[in-house]
């Protein structure tokens, strides 16, 4: 075995590694060089791009490291100008967010880091945090998911005093410290929390209510009938030409917004919330 070993050790195609410190010698794959190895297609080169790019900061730190040779790898496949058609298809796709942008706050890498390992171990933290109104505390948070909207990402967590879930930004976080205890996840199911009511945008008397408005564009007509507002929603168009919606829907700022934003340019009227 050791023989079989040396020759392959010996061959640069392999790229093993050898520790001549230790009877018998140890061997090892270099770091990287089992994905070079790999042969991805274009195809599959181009997947992991579009992975690489929309999940990276989704990804606990060290899944993201052990990934890394993988996305690498993808990147020299795709620079192959055999693969050009491949390559360019990244440029002839995008995601366009339905409202303004701003530039991303600043998250200290080893916040990202110490957050994400506690996330994926299961672990508590310890935090130190300055609220939206700096103010500063010391929190003491079963971490339970990272939500990303919009430019930023926040921590799911629950209180570990009081039992209140929060929504933490990672950027307001100072100093992070896993405690080794164990996060009890049972009884949370991120799918549920984030259908329960709109992430970071519900009133604080949050409410569920039956909305009903009345609008004369043919436009915003269309826009409705091809995506609705929920499976509740009914349409009809009234006697006078104009038009009427109702819905059951969560109350929200978000919903306040578009009311306001589409209100005079699509002739919204006569809008009444009802709580159910």
């Amino acid at each position: 075995v050791q023989r079989a070993l040396k020759v392959l050790r010996e061959s640069p195609v392999y790229g093993i590694e050898c520790d001549k410190t230790a009877k018998p010698y140890v061997y090892r794959m270099g770091p990287g060089d089992a994905f070079a190895m790999c042969k991805l297609s274009a195809e599959q080169s181009l997947l992991l791009q579009l992975v690489e790019g929309h999940f990276m900061h989704q990804l606990p730190t060290s899944l993201a490291e052990s990934l890394e040779p993988m996305f690498t790898k993808a990147h020299e496949v795709l620079e192959d100008r055999v693969n050009g058609r491949e390559r360019d298809w990244a440029k002839k796709v995008a995601v366009v967010p339905n409202a303004l942008t701003f530039l991303p706050p600043i998250i200290h890498p080893d916040i990202f880091d110490t957050v994400s390992e506690a996330l994926y171990r299961d672990l508590r933290l310890k935090i130190d945090y300055v609220d939206i109104r700096g103010r500063a505390k010391e929190v003491f948070v079963d971490p339970l998911a990272l939500v990303k909207q919009a430019e930023r990402l926040y921590l799911v967590a629950r209180y570990v005093v009081s039992g209140e879930f929060r929504h933490l930004a990672l950027h307001r976080m100072k100093h992070v410290e896993i405690v080794e205890q164990r996060v009890n996840r049972e009884g949370f199911d991120l799918d549920a929390y984030l259908a329960e009511k709109p992430f970071n945008y519900a009133y604080g008397d949050f409410r569920h209510i039956r909305l009903e408005f009345a609008f004369t564009s043919d436009r915003l007509a269309t826009t409705l009938t091809e995506t609705p507002f929920n499976e509740t929603q009914i349409l009809q168009q009234l006697d006078d030409g104009s038009y009427k919606v109702t819905v059951d829907i969560d109350d929200s700022m978000l919903l306040t917004s578009w009311l306001n934003t589409w209100g005079e340019r699509e002739g919204i009227h006569s809008i009444v919330k009802t709580p159910i």
